[in-house]
């Protein structure tokens, strides 16, 4: 998504960035005693995540990457991980040794859930140590490299992004390679040596059996998301589904709404809330079951189509933590089901809810569960100061 959710929060976006992180890591705990995960088939946003790529939050989306931005991976320190990778620029060579490592590393992203290799950075122990002398571009060119890929793993990955980074001030003339693969509802991906990799504890490791299988039925099963939008506009309130892009439009990501009280009253005038759902893979989503945890401070004024079931203290692991919970169910037919691109609201109509006129920072949780597909969370942060809330989802969402 390739912004900061909180970059604009002020002094308090460090407070801020921990508490949506720890609704974040309640999630986590949700999602992992979750009874629904039948099928152990891993998400596909079939596209390159920025975010997946261990990216910090204010840099860019990795194709979008230069000089600056692989300074501060290596000033950061930010290590290697199932979705990041750095290699020496002695990783690309015109051999067929160094071909051949190119088709294991990059198929065992796509095959698991996407990421970055960024080529032409120096690490130790998985942390970037600097960027290196990189590559004369006239000799490893980004031609030759996305040759290499499509030639040496089949099938061919769709949606890989290279680009060539300019060294302007480390090795002028010189250039990194970023390569963006995605997670792929191709896969599985064989490289040239007739294995099937995956990523595993910063490496690219063979797949097992049972792993390929999984890995096999991917495009078969839906992969839901969702996010929050509040007072949404005309392109989210309205009754039709919203077509035509693959990611929540920025500006709805964080948004912030002034609020207006009565004379007297505790509680706010109410706010729509819009819970907005997509689906990534190409299995449409008959059934869905969408599960709504909100801090009880908030008060709802109208749950739409949701079921209220009260307030529990249990459902986030470790946690006595009072959150109200509403169920909806999406049944097709008489609906429609999700169909891959299309953005239908969770719940139906909008939510309206209301807070006191006082500062406050609240969770709001939202589990997706359909047959076949690991239960999914995503988590956002209202925040209140009295005059107006303002609401930040998570970056990414957590699955089983």
């Amino acid at each position: 998504m390739g912004v900061d959710p909180l970059g604009d929060a002020g002094e308090h976006g460090d407070m801020l960035r921990f508490f949506l992180r720890a609704v974040s890591t309640l999630v986590q705990g949700l999602v992992e005693r979750s009874e629904s995960s039948t099928v152990s088939t891993t998400p596909n946003p079939n596209k390159p995540s920025g975010i997946r790529a261990g990216r910090e939050d204010s840099m860019k989306e990795p194709w979008s990457w230069d000089e600056a931005d692989l300074q501060r991976l290596v000033a950061t320190g930010t290590k290697e991980s199932l979705t990041l990778d750095y290699k020496a620029s002695a990783a690309l060579a015109n051999t067929d040794g160094k071909k051949n490592e190119v088709s294991k590393d990059v198929s065992a992203f796509a095959n698991s859930a996407g990421g970055t290799i960024v080529y032409g950075i120096v690490e130790k122990d998985h942390l970037p140590v600097c960027l290196d002398h990189g590559f004369d571009p006239t000799d490893i060119t980004r031609e030759w490299l996305e040759s290499v890929i499509n030639s040496r793993i089949q099938r061919r990955i769709d949606g890989v992004r290279i680009s060539a980074v300019d060294l302007r001030s480390t090795s002028p003339g010189r250039v990194a390679y970023v390569v963006s693969v995605p997670q792929s509802n191709r896969a599985p991906h064989q490289a040239h040596d007739k294995k099937f990799y995956k990523r595993f504890e910063f490496e690219s490791v063979p797949m097992e059996e049972y792993e390929i299988r999984d890995v096999a039925r991917r495009g078969s099963v839906p992969d839901l998301s969702a996010w929050f939008v509040l007072a949404p506009g005309p392109e989210w309130s309205g009754d039709a589904a919203r077509p035509g892009t693959a990611s929540p439009p920025v500006d709805s990501l964080v948004r912030e709404v002034p609020l207006t009280f009565a004379d007297g009253a505790e509680f706010s005038n109410p706010v729509p809330l819009a819970i907005v759902m997509t689906n990534t893979a190409s299995a449409p989503a008959h059934f869905v079951r969408a599960e709504v945890m909100l801090d009880e401070s908030v008060r709802i004024r109208d749950p739409a189509d949701f079921s209220l079931r009260g307030v529990r203290n249990d459902l986030l692991v470790g946690q006595n933590a009072p959150l109200q919970h509403l169920v909806w169910d999406l049944v097709s037919p008489p609906n429609l089901p999700v169909f891959e691109g299309y953005f239908p609201r969770v719940g139906g109509r909008l939510v309206s809810i209301a807070v006191r006129q006082r500062a406050g920072l609240y969770s709001l949780v939202c589990m997706l569960r359909a047959p076949g597909m690991e239960a999914r969370g995503v988590a956002a942060v209202l925040q209140c100061t009295g005059a107006s809330l303002k609401i930040m989802n998570a970056p990414q969402p957590v699955v089983s």
